[in-house]
Formats: C-alpha cells, structure tokens, sequence
C-alpha cells in the first residue's frame, strides 16, 4: 500500500538521519522533562532548541505537525471519556504543589496538559526521523509503537503524573489500534508529501521545457 521512506529520498537538506539516536536522546531528554517538571514553558523551549540545532525540512515538518495535532486530539478524547486523567501540578523532580487527581476544568472540559503539547510535538518529530532512518516491516512498526507507547503512559502512571484505565477492555483496545496505526500514518503522510512534490518537480520541469523550446 505504501513503502517504508528512505531518509535520503525523503529529506535532502538533512542527509544525517543515520546518527537517529542524537534524536534519540534529545526525545527522550525531553519526555523527562516533560514528565518530570511539567513545566511547560521549559518543554516548548527545548523542542524550539531541538528544531535550530537539527533542522527539518518544510514539508517533515508539517507532516510531524499533523501527527502531533492528531495525538492530542486522541488523548483530548480519552481524557474526556475519563480513560487518562494527569494530574495538575503534580512535579516528580520539583516535588507535589497540588495533589488534584484530574487537571482543572476550564468551561467544563479538562484539557490536556500544555506539558504534553509540547510532549507531543516533540514527538511528532522523533517519530518522523525514527520513519526515515528504519526500513522495518509495518508490522514490526506497529508493535514497536504500541509496546513504546504503553511503557511510556505506563510510566507517567507509575510516578504519578497520570492515571489510564488499563482495566477497561474498550480503552485497551483503542489504545492498542491507536498506537499500531500512528506511525502507518505517518509512513502514508511521508510517501504522499513525497508524491506531491515530485510532481510537482516534474510539472514544473516539463513547464521550463516547454518554456525554452518556445
């Protein structure tokens, strides 16, 4: 249906991918950060920084955007159908300054953290790079992320910056779907930005052509 990308074919203007693991730990410096703090103003800057010093082109860029907006929709649904609830000011490094099991209201919805925005973009952008730099059968893709994903609310769970309803059947099951589909998505958003711009190449060369021989 689509093929997995190739990070030279895919991002010209940054034929570095091969060191995905100085992604790596930029994510994951992040996501403790995020977790930890919950200070979302520090999240928002070090994804700023990540971007200057590991520039992405345009359209990688747009197509992790819209993988981070489609996450926190998700997780906006699942917070309102009382499957997740983080906690608000809740700090692992800094420590409790309100112990509110569910974040506040605000005109009767409880939003997502800003924390996990910044969570999600960073995201959105990891696993852009993590695409381009694996050329995995999508099945492996798919258990990679739903295993990753589970371990990782799992241990927001596990020091108490969120609480996930592991024990409803329908929850687990649309969590597991969510997480296995993702990064498909994400492989079929790469491949039709791809698509678009070589045709795009193309019809603009045969325009240029048609241009001179006139």
């Amino acid at each position: 249906m689509f093929n997995t990308p190739n990070a030279n074919s895919h991002d010209q203007d940054n034929p570095r991918w091969n060191k995905w693991w100085i992604d790596g730990l930029i994510f994951q410096a992040i996501w403790f950060l995020a977790v930890g703090t919950q200070i979302w103003s520090l999240v928002f800057i070090a994804v700023v920084a990540w971007l200057v010093i590991r520039p992405m082109s345009f359209s990688l860029t747009v197509v992790s955007l819209i993988i981070a907006v489609m996450g926190m929709v998700v997780d906006q649904i699942f917070t309102q159908l009382n499957w997740i609830a983080f906690r608000e000011n809740y700090h692992l490094i800094l420590g409790s300054v309100e112990s509110s099991a569910q974040s506040s209201a605000l005109f009767g919805v409880h939003w997502i953290p800003l924390w996990l925005v910044g969570l999600w973009l960073a995201f959105g952008r990891f696993m852009i790079i993590f695409l381009l730099s694996f050329n995995l059968p999508k099945w492996l893709i798919s258990v990679i992320f739903a295993v990753a994903a589970a371990a990782s609310y799992g241990a927001a769970e596990m020091w108490g910056v969120a609480t996930l309803a592991w024990k409803d059947a329908v929850f687990v099951g649309l969590f597991v779907i969510w997480w296995a589909s993702l990064p498909l998505i994400g492989l079929l958003l790469i491949n039709t930005f791809a698509s678009y711009q070589a045709l795009h190449k193309n019809v603009n060369s045969t325009h240029l052509n048609s241009s001179n021989s006139e």
